[in-house]
């Protein structure tokens, strides 16, 4: 129990964080009325043993991940503003060598959410990709050492 309140918990505290980052002090009556939702949300979905995780692993992770999707987000936004700029859209299939659920999971959300990259199948280790460029292949093996860094369970990979 003392768990889901804990991730309940971190995970209100991250909502309300995420809000005031994007909206500063504007509406923080509604900041907080979300973040209790969400983090009543979150118990309620929480399974009954959350994967253990090393915390600096996570912190690497959130380190990697945010500073590609602002980067990845300002190419695609220039991508689009620009249209002579190459843009060579196309589909791979990469070998994913993550082993353990909680770390695949993650690694198929991350691909989703990473600017110009879209994870649409998995089939035993592959997942199929789409990417607006091929260079974007290239941050696939350092997301999934990143992610491989948060798990225990997890061998460290190497890029």
């Amino acid at each position: 129990m003392a768990e889901r309140r804990n991730w309940a918990l971190a995970t209100g505290l991250f909502a309300f964080g995420f809000w005031w980052l994007l909206a500063g002090a504007y509406g923080l009556a509604y900041a907080l009325v979300a973040a209790l939702a969400t983090g009543l949300l979150a118990a309620w979905l929480a399974p009954s043993r959350l994967p253990a995780m090393r915390l600096s692993g996570l912190l690497a992770f959130l380190r990697f991940f945010l500073s590609r999707s602002v980067l990845g987000g300002i190419d695609v936004s220039r991508r689009a503003l620009q249209p002579d700029l190459p843009l060579d859209p196309g589909w791979l299939d990469y070998t994913c060598r993550l082993r353990t659920p909680p770390a695949r999971n993650l690694f198929l959300l991350s691909i989703s959410l990473m600017p110009g990259t879209l994870a649409a199948d998995m089939n035993t280790d592959t997942v199929r990709v789409h990417l607006l460029d091929p260079a974007m292949r290239d941050d696939l093996p350092l997301l999934e050492q990143r992610i491989s860094w948060v798990f225990p369970d997890e061998p460290e990979l190497e890029p």
